[in-house]
C-alpha cells in the first residue's frame, strides 16, 4: 500500500509511513490522486512563468551572494539557488530571517 505524500521538484513520491495513515486513507489510490493534483497545481504556478519572490534581485541590490546567504541561514547553496530561480520558495519564517539579514522589508522580497 502506498501511504504518505512528498512533493519534490514537481514529482509525487509515495511512501509508506504507518498503519495509522492507512486507517485515515483506506484507499491509497485516492490519496495518491490528491498528491498528484497538488503537484500539478504547484507545477502549473511555476510553468506560468510567475516568479513568486525577488530574492535574486534583492541580493544583487544589497551586493550579497547566494553563498553568503546560505552560510548565514545554515542551508545549502543549492537551496538558496532554487529560491533565487523560483524553483522552490522559502518558508515564511525563513523569508522573515532573510529580510532581517538583508536589512529590508519582507514585502521587498516577494512579487505583488
Amino acid at each position: 500500500m502506498f501511504i504518505g505524500c512528498k512533493v519534490r521538484q514537481n514529482h509525487v513520491r509515495i511512501s509508506i509511513f504507518s498503519q495509522k495513515i492507512i486507517k485515515l486513507y483506506p484507499n491509497p489510490l485516492f490519496f495518491h490522486e490528491k498528491c498528484r493534483n497538488l503537484a500539478s497545481e504547484l507545477k502549473l504556478l511555476n510553468m506560468q512563468g510567475k516568479d513568486l519572490n525577488r530574492l535574486k534581485l534583492v541580493l544583487v541590490e544589497k551586493k550579497r551572494t547566494g553563498l553568503w546567504l546560505s552560510e548565514q541561514l545554515g542551508v545549502s547553496n543549492t537551496t538558496v539557488s532554487k529560491w533565487c530561480s523560483n524553483v522552490t520558495q522559502p518558508s515564511l519564517p525563513t523569508l522573515d530571517r532573510i529580510a532581517e539579514l538583508l536589512g529590508c522589508e519582507k514585502r521587498d522580497l516577494i512579487i505583488d
